[in-house]
């Protein structure tokens, strides 16, 4: 490999525009996933780019019952194809990754699946508003494109839920909504009243979410089907 070779790959992969072209592609694999099977292939679509740029792609998928999220899936399906992930390489996803409990995922968070890996980088089309960022040893870069940042804050919204219409909430099966703390994080007082959650969860976005969480849990309401 001569030195311009290697410093127009080492330049792409950092390459907004490019990594864009990727994420283009993500999302193309969501729709077809949809449109072959909705129960088997999730809304979030992740590759694993190494410094040779051997790109390896999977949406999530339903896993006995679970979700085994687009991260994991493609960082196994990389590791069956090429071996061991290399240093340098870094994670495109449509949705930054996850952290936390969940009660639907299959194995652990995402977060502490690239944590303990050697990518150091994550460039993702939407930030969830849900995750929180603390917890990152790796760097999470968001496209600057509107029309590419839309599209996947589209898929994440079938399941994350948009401001106005919150899709995840959880009610008496005392599923948690997120990660612990989220409504500490959020101002929602430890102790607040009926009334007062009642009137926070009026409002939109993750703030309102989790106060008509707290609130329909301590009304024993059962979740909608």
């Amino acid at each position: 490999m001569n030195l311009r070779e290697f410093t127009e790959k080492d330049y792409l992969i950092h390459d907004r525009e490019h990594l864009d072209k990727y994420l283009v592609e993500l999302c193309a694999k969501i729709v077809k996933g949809q449109q072959k099977d909705p129960k088997q292939y999730g809304m979030v679509a992740a590759c694993v780019l190494d410094p040779k740029h051997r790109m390896v792609a999977s949406t999530s998928t339903n896993r006995d019952g679970k979700w085994s999220h687009a991260e994991r899936n493609a960082m196994a399906a990389y590791e069956s194809k090429y071996g061991e992930i290399p240093h340098g390489s870094i994670i495109l996803t449509t949705l930054s990754p996850c952290d936390g409990a969940m009660a639907d995922r299959y194995q652990g968070s995402c977060t502490d699946l690239i944590n303990d890996s050697p990518v150091k980088k994550v460039y993702c089309g939407y930030m969830d508003p849900s995750q929180h960022d603390e917890d990152f040893e790796f760097t999470v870069e968001a496209t600057t494109n509107e029309d590419i940042q839309a599209l996947c804050k589209k898929f994440a919204d079938t399941f994350l839920g948009d401001e106005d219409h919150p899709l995840d909430e959880n009610f008496a099966d005392g599923k948690h909504p997120g990660r612990k703390g989220d409504s500490a994080r959020h101002g929602i007082p430890k102790h607040a009243s009926l009334s007062s959650l009642d009137k926070i969860g009026h409002g939109s976005g993750r703030k309102a979410q989790l106060a008509r969480w707290q609130a329909n849990m301590r009304r024993g309401r059962a979740k909608k089907k």
